[in-house]
């Protein structure tokens, strides 16, 4: 500044001879320093400044203690008392689990600045974001669901169960999105980079393998940029990334707390309620129609489908699901075990065994005609995928291993 004004050109300046002019020389971080000059003769003076830092105290809290980066370089936990240069400042406060918090600073030598923090846990702040229903690129929607505790499986008295159907306390705490809908045919054929047939377009798609749907859900994630939940290497599954919120097939547990207990004041045993009768039109399943192509069918209900029929061709259930009953059954991401749990045990956010050769199977089919299949605690293991075989996929809100409420 030359006399209180700005100069733009800071090497050569032009000042009038004989008067005093001031000149004053600032930088940020600094103390600004001003001189006082008088040129006498019409010749070049020379004017040098020598400046001060200006540093600040700054005093940084946060609830609970955190990391603190300042400007990128991490410099210890909170509390935490710094002497800063006075300029601005990225502080990122930091801590696993909960959502980071980023400030901008300037710290100043006249007074003390304090920044304090509440870090809120990552869940919240994911929660805080969602909506409750979204439709991706696909034209796939999506559904929140905030899971609870049940009983899975069935007890060995009731009519209809399987000895590999083991009661298993089941306590599933990680909100979740579900596809309203099975995987299309028009769907799949993207990942595929396949035309697929108009007529079949809206069709369940049938006939694929575990890994093929497993890998379908890594796909959709990398489009939407979310982490991949299975690793895949080599035409196989190495592993799942648990903490990853990308699609992923639903856990059977998930699968079973969806069509028994989810928006229901008690847990049933079939989707549509306690009892064996089965409403009109609930699903794509063995009827009259398809007696001529299935060995045993329900007498006295008609679905009007001989097969497959279009996905959603049947009323969604009271969570807005559609073909939980019929049509097709559904790969679930547990690999098929006939391990009996342990007694009394709760199982927490269950996803199966770490290895396996089948994975589950869940859900009745368009060829499903007895009570025992009806029942969503059916199930059963497989390797190759069949004409009666879909998939529904599901992603975590949050997925971390140490997950708290």
């Amino acid at each position: 500044m030359v006399n209180g004004k700005e100069v733009s050109d800071r090497s050569n300046l032009a000042i009038s001879v004989g008067k005093p002019n001031t000149v004053t020389y600032s930088k940020d971080g600094y103390f600004s320093e001003s001189r006082r000059i008088v040129v006498v003769n019409a010749e070049d003076e020379h004017v040098y400044f020598s400046l001060r830092p200006e540093l600040g105290k700054v005093e940084i809290t946060s609830v609970p203690a955190s990391t603190v980066l300042i400007d990128g370089e991490q410099r210890g936990m909170t509390p935490l008392e710094v002497a800063l240069s006075a300029v601005n400042h990225q502080i990122v406060l930091s801590r696993e689990g909960y959502r980071s918090v980023r400030e901008n600073l300037v710290p100043s030598s006249k007074s003390v600045k304090k920044l304090n923090v509440e870090l809120q846990p990552e869940l919240q702040a994911r929660l805080a974001e969602q909506k409750a229903q979204y439709k991706n690129a696909l034209g796939m929607e999506f559904k929140l669901f905030f899971p609870s505790t049940f009983t899975m499986g069935a007890a060995r008295d009731e009519k209809g169960q399987r000895a590999n159907e083991f009661l298993r306390s089941i306590q599933l705490r990680k909100p979740f999105y579900v596809g309203l809908k099975e995987v299309t045919v028009a769907q799949l054929s993207k990942f595929r980079k396949k035309s697929s047939s108009d007529a079949k377009a809206q069709y369940p798609a049938t006939s694929i393998d575990w890994l093929e749907a497993a890998e379908f859900c890594n796909w959709l994630s990398a489009n939407e940029k979310l982490p991949p939940f299975y690793v895949i290497q080599g035409g196989k599954l190495i592993r799942v990334n648990v903490t990853a919120d990308g699609y992923r097939l639903l856990s059977e547990a998930e699968w079973e707390w969806l069509a028994r207990k989810a928006g229901r004041r008690k847990q049933t045993k079939f989707v549509w309620g306690k009892g064996p009768t089965i409403p009109s039109l609930t699903g794509n399943i063995a009827d009259e129609s398809a007696k001529s192509v299935v060995r045993i069918f329900v007498p006295n209900y008609t679905d009007g489908y001989e097969k497959l029929a279009p996905v959603a061709s049947f009323k969604a259930d009271k969570n807005g699901l559609f073909d939980l009953v019929g049509n097709v059954s559904e790969w679930v991401h547990d690999y098929y075990s006939l391990v009996p749990p342990r007694d009394n045990a709760l199982e927490v956010d269950p996803l199966g065994g770490a290895s396996g050769t089948n994975h589950v199977l869940k859900g009745s089919n368009w060829r499903s005609g007895t009570l025992t299949e009806l029942r969503p605690s059916f199930r059963e293991g497989a390797v190759r995928g069949r004409d009666d075989v879909g998939f529904r996929i599901a992603r975590y809100i949050y997925g971390a291993a140490k997950y708290e409420d």
